[in-house]
């Protein structure tokens, strides 16, 4: 369907242990359906309302980059990150689909 919005999904394997104190995955429930009703700005990073998720070594967190996520603290993270995407049958979605994808930081 035209303008039909992009689907995206992230998927991290990581081969670090992190928690809340060293770098975790934080993400902030429901801010992939509506990102400008999450503003970040003039909030300390601790007191965000966001889930932190620790993990082991070989554990896989799956999620929609579209949501505010954000890893805080200072540990070297050792990660995989892959996003799958279906390709889009019109143009406009496949603009917005190539924005999400260069707009996420990890994307080498």
């Amino acid at each position: 369907m035209e303008g039909s919005p992009a689907r995206l999904v992230k998927f991290v394997l990581y081969d670090t242990p992190l928690d809340g104190s060293n770098g975790a995955l934080r993400l902030l429930p429901g801010s992939h359906r509506a990102p400008a009703a999450y503003p970040t700005t003039d909030i300390a990073p601790e007191d965000l309302p966001a889930h932190v998720l620790p993990v082991e070594p070989g554990d896989v967190i799956a999620f929609d980059p579209r949501a505010r996520h954000a890893a805080l603290g200072g540990a070297i993270r050792r990660q995989i990150a892959v996003a799958f995407a279906r390709r889009p049958e019109h143009a406009s979605a496949q603009q917005q689909l190539m924005s999400l994808v260069m707009a996420d930081k990890t994307v080498v």
